[in-house]
């Protein structure tokens, strides 16, 4: 099986390409809000680079959220759009679940998105299995949450670089962290998610967002009409 996947979901874009279960290509770029311009360059030269066409991918695996509302926008569109062209299926996974997949850790992964102003999507798992729901909340909360002095903690992501001083303050010796560079979200890993929950897969008219809370346009109209 040939699977694609695409993420543009955060500050970065990526893209990998894995055929009959091994890693092809991947590339990441952090080129923040311009991945409308650089995400099918990229998946151009992937499939260049991995001897394949568009047409000869089974699977397009797409990066759905949480994130930023036009990244995540961006990915889904492009996908639907090759899948649609191609007739190949969809799958979508979580940029959470893709950022703890696959951690050699014996605790608790943390994976933690910057949604600015405070505020983080974050989740906590457990040998790749969720003990604490998706949400988007202040770090203060999300910390005072899952914090637990007989537990260390793998905080990674974004929202990990973004708050590791406070994120330290409040765990002290039970935080650790993953080196900057190891902190972006991994198509490969979304790629092989994806391939794990291949009997999921749809129609590309069924891949949507995952949006922790609205997007700001339609929280100023629904505060407008308070």
């Amino acid at each position: 099986m040939n699977v694609l996947s695409v993420d543009t979901s955060n500050r970065s874009a990526g893209v990998a390409v894995v055929i009959n279960h091994q890693l092809a290509y991947e590339a990441i770029m952090v080129n923040g809000t311009a991945h409308s311009v650089s995400i099918m360059p990229m998946i151009e030269e992937g499939l260049m680079r991995a001897g394949l066409s568009a047409k000869q991918i089974d699977l397009f695996v797409c990066v759905t959220g949480p994130g930023s509302f036009t990244g995540v926008r961006i990915g889904i569109s492009t996908i639907k759009a090759l899948a649609h062209v191609n007739r190949s299926r969809c799958l979508a996974v979580n940029a959470l679940e893709t950022l703890a997949y696959a951690l050699p850790f014996n605790g608790i992964v943390c994976p933690l998105l910057d949604a600015r102003a405070g505020g983080v999507y974050g989740a906590a798992f457990r040998d790749d299995k969720r003990v604490r729901f998706d949400s988007a909340v202040t770090i203060q909360v999300f910390l005072n949450d899952v914090m637990n002095e007989s537990e260390e903690f793998l905080f990674v992501g974004s929202g990990a670089l973004a708050h590791k001083a406070v994120i330290s303050g409040v765990c002290s010796s039970h935080a650790l962290f993953l080196p900057d560079f190891q902190n972006e979200i991994s198509p490969s890993k979304a790629a092989f998610i994806g391939i794990s929950r291949v009997d999921e897969a749809v129609n590309y008219l069924s891949l949507v967002p995952y949006y922790l809370k609205a997007p700001q346009a339609e929280r100023e109209r629904t505060e407008g009409r308070r």
